[in-house]
């Protein structure tokens, strides 16, 4: 089994050296895969990962973003620390990036524009999550 914490700290510098050095793309997953780490960190801490109507963890990060946005009325710790409107904006680059590319809907000036956004963007995104996640976890001890 692989260490979660070694991971992601692996995830993480591999996501600031790649924004830093212009690897949009690739810093944009790097920034995907820690912000669904830590928001489903945010939703254990929480009250736990809701399921879907078949019975599974629900896997889509608009569906936990917007679980967490319900909860965060409740929560003011969440309600502070989560940045709603940067995360659904950043949510929604990051779908128009891949879908476009996919359906060849983008010019490669676009494709360039939305991953330098994705890119820039993500870390910031992903430190709050992690900081509101640190925050969270601490004062439910």
């Amino acid at each position: 089994m692989v260490k979660k914490d070694k991971l992601y700290r692996t995830l993480i510098e591999r996501m600031e050296l790649a924004a830093n050095e212009g690897r949009d793309l690739e810093a944009g997953w790097y920034a995907y895969a820690v912000i669904e780490d830590r928001t489903r960190s945010l939703l254990k801490s929480s009250g736990g990962i809701p399921v879907d109507s078949h019975g599974n963890q629900i896997r889509m990060l608009g569906a936990k973003t917007k679980e967490l946005k319900k909860r965060a009325k409740q929560i003011p710790r969440l309600k502070a620390g989560v940045d709603f409107p940067q995360l659904k904006a950043w949510t929604k680059n990051r779908n128009d990036l891949i879908h476009g590319m996919a359906e060849g809907s983008l010019t490669v000036e676009d494709i360039d524009r939305i991953a330098k956004k994705v890119a820039l963007d993500g870390p910031v995104i992903a430190r709050g999550l992690a900081t509101t996640a640190r925050k969270l976890k601490k004062y439910k001890k």
